[in-house]
């Protein structure tokens, strides 16, 4: 398939680039300590083990649409939002507890252990605040990237203003669902958690690379349609991260099977699968969300989810912020560009893709 062509060959140029700066900051830091280098390596290890790339895509995609030409410069941005994305991921780690990343250690997992295997320190703290560090590394590393990009200090400027809102739309986000997820399940609804989403997925990982891609060409007259597209495919593109959650493959996905029903998130799937289910089955869903479920009790929740149309819903919704993700894109200047192409073949791909 040609996306995957695609996908593949953005993904081996970000690599690079990232390789490219990360040794270039390993020499910057070993002037200053060793420690620094060895969180810097740390950070680096979690970030090439795998991620498709897709912000960087989404902004090489973008600019070759709006007429950019120079494929390094795309790149190096791809760069700035990918150290965004690791930033972000490390503190999400934390936050939701997640001990895998990338089919390996969550980075403040992997320090813990390392405090444990080098000290005889068994103290989660510890490895919760090098990852914080780490994270704060990566956001610091974000600015740097971008200061570092060969365009003028105007176009430096509005990139990072965009930068600045995501990182606080994206916080926003997540407090809505972090407080959504205190909540009784019955006081939370689909309108409410779909909010939350349209900040963290629709803004975050599809939208801002978009606009970002066009800032860079110069190309404002796509923005309403990249805007609207972004929008659904994120939607989309979460929707079926909440189903991968739940029905996924951990060896695919990288992560446990269940984790965020663990930690208590109410996504849309288990919004809908409360709001369509008869009363002993909320009182199950009520009880155990949040909890320590066994395999046991997951096969049951994820047979739940199945037989009240629950999974079916989310599916189908997912299909249909596809179809308006792809609309969107029909009167754009030059619709029928790779670009475009490439783009309707992602919208695809996000709600059929495994991990």
């Amino acid at each position: 398939m040609l996306l995957d062509k695609d996908l593949i060959a953005n993904k081996m140029a970000v690599d690079k680039a990232l390789r490219t700066f990360i040794t270039a900051m390993q020499v910057k830091f070993a002037a200053i300590d060793p420690v620094m280098t060895d969180l810097l390596l740390a950070v680096e290890a979690q970030m090439m083990r795998s991620g498709k790339r897709i912000r960087p895509f989404l902004i090489s995609q973008a600019y070759r649409l709006a007429g950019g030409e120079d494929h390094d410069l795309a790149t190096r941005l791809g760069v700035v939002f990918e150290l965004l994305h690791q930033f972000f991921m490390v503190h999400d780690d934390i936050v939701d507890r997640d001990e895998k990343r990338y089919g390996g250690d969550s980075l403040h997992i992997s320090y813990e252990k390392k405090f444990a295997l080098d000290y005889g320190v068994h103290n989660p703290h510890l490895g919760i605040s090098l990852g914080m560090m780490g994270g704060d590394l990566l956001h610091m590393l974000v600015y740097t990237a971008l200061e570092e990009l060969p365009v003028s200090l105007q176009l430096k400027d509005r990139l990072r203003n965009l930068i600045n809102e995501t990182i606080y739309r994206t916080m926003a986000g997540w407090q809505m669902h972090f407080f959504q997820n205190q909540q009784k399940l019955s006081a939370v609804t689909p309108e409410l958690y779909l909010k939350g989403m349209s900040l963290v997925s629709a803004k975050y990982t599809f939208e801002t690379p978009l606009l970002a891609g066009l800032m860079l060409a110069d190309g404002e007259k796509w923005q309403k349609a990249l805007s609207a597209y972004g929008y659904h495919a994120g939607m989309a593109f979460q929707m079926q991260d909440d189903i991968l959650g739940m029905f996924g493959r951990a060896d695919t996905t990288g992560k446990p099977v269940g984790n965020d029903y663990r930690e208590g998130k109410k996504t849309l799937l288990v919004l809908l699968s409360y709001q369509f289910s008869n009363t002993e089955q909320k009182m199950y869903l009520s009880k155990t969300l949040g909890t320590s479920i066994t395999q046991i009790q997951l096969t049951q929740i994820q047979t739940l989810m199945q037989s009240t149309g629950a999974l079916d819903r989310v599916r189908q919704t997912a299909l249909e912020e596809t179809v308006l993700a792809k609309e969107a894109l029909e009167d754009t200047p030059g619709a029928h560009t790779m670009s475009v192409i490439m783009l309707k073949n992602l919208a695809d791909y996000v709600v059929t893709r495994e991990a």
